[in-house]
């Protein structure tokens, strides 16, 4: 530890001389300062990529050779924790990561000379192989983490960034950090959702009941449930659901489902928009809730909240609209 400490120390002299060098060290501190520590964080930047980039080879290295069975660990992703640092999540990542790069020359060496950062070769990872590794460092140029998670989102690996992309309907990873008072509301708020539903539920379920009731407060007796705006391609029929300004892939049964109790405006590509619809009128939702005696119909359900009108038989099944064929499920 004491020589690392040496090496830092010598490497931040060594930048300072050369911030004499080249006169960013003036009588002038406030004209010379900005640039002096924007270049010396410039240079951590590649120090930080090139030293990721070591590693990550020595991972496959240690992976090879067992050096973690060596060391007294039972994997390398606890020799990962306890010599590394790392959580198991991030363990597992660069160490997926670390495999790819192994046929990925060109990846690795642009980590390695500072070209590209270890977020960005984490997303290329996700797709480049090497039959398409130049094209996706080509079309990643000059851009930045986020660009480049963009650029890859629907793709899969051996695809190339031209080609058509997949819906994306992998479960997004949602962290939350709560003061004491307000996990306690969280934990029983989805108590009382559980109790309602009569049974556990998943996070999925719990956090949908909640933003449900806060975009479409009310049982749902009084107009569509989907208060959502959903998209389909006529031609591909690729389903979108829109979030806050940003399309989101969803899956084909998603959409079905939304489509038994939804508003319908048409095709959004006509000069003149069409008449909306509603796959449900208010008459028969009306009906339909009095004789379900506005509760769940599923057996041992006692839910009253965030109701939705559903076909018994699936409308692309030929399913009609019939009440008969309509059913009340939260």
């Amino acid at each position: 530890m004491h020589r690392c400490g040496n090496e830092w120390t010598m490497m931040l002299q060594s930048l300072s001389e050369v911030d004499e060098q080249r006169g960013l060290t003036t009588d002038r501190p406030w004209v010379a300062e900005w640039q002096a520590v924007d270049r010396r964080l410039r240079e951590y930047a590649r120090h930080r990529a090139a030293l990721d980039a070591a590693e990550l080879f020595d991972l496959v290295r240690a992976e090879q050779l067992r050096v973690y069975l060596l060391c007294g660990h039972v994997s390398i992703y606890d020799y990962m924790e306890h010599v590394l640092g790392y959580r198991p999540h991030t363990a597992h990542e660069r160490m997926r990561v670390a495999r790819s790069l192994a046929t990925l020359p060109e990846t690795t060496a642009a980590l390695a000379h500072g070209e590209l950062t270890y977020s960005a070769v984490r997303e290329l990872t996700r797709v480049a192989t090497a039959e398409t590794e130049a094209d996706w460092l080509a079309a990643s140029r000059g851009l930045v983490a986020n660009q480049i998670e963009r650029l890859v989102a629907g793709h899969e690996p051996g695809d190339r960034p031209e080609d058509p992309t997949h819906p994306d309907l992998r479960p997004r990873v949602v962290r939350l950090e709560l003061p004491p008072e307000v996990y306690a509301l969280w934990r029983q708020a989805r108590m009382v959702v559980a109790t309602e539903r009569g049974a556990e539920i998943s996070d999925a379920d719990f956090v949908e009941t909640l933003c449900r009731r806060a975009i479409a407060p009310g049982s749902g007796a009084d107009g569509p449930a989907h208060q959502i705006a959903y998209t389909q391609c006529p031609d591909c029929r690729r389903v979108t659901q829109n979030g806050a300004g940003r399309e989101i892939d969803v899956a084909p049964e998603v959409f079905e489902r939304a489509s038994c109790d939804a508003k319908v405006l048409g095709s959004l590509d006509t000069t003149s928009p069409e008449r909306a619809t509603t796959t449900v009128t208010p008459r028969v939702r009306e009906q339909v809730f009095a004789r379900d005696h506005h509760r769940c119909t599923v057996p041992g359900c006692p839910s009253a909240r965030n109701l939705e009108v559903h076909h018994i038989i699936e409308q692309s099944r030929g399913g009609s609209h019939d009440i008969t064929n309509l059913s009340i499920i939260c």
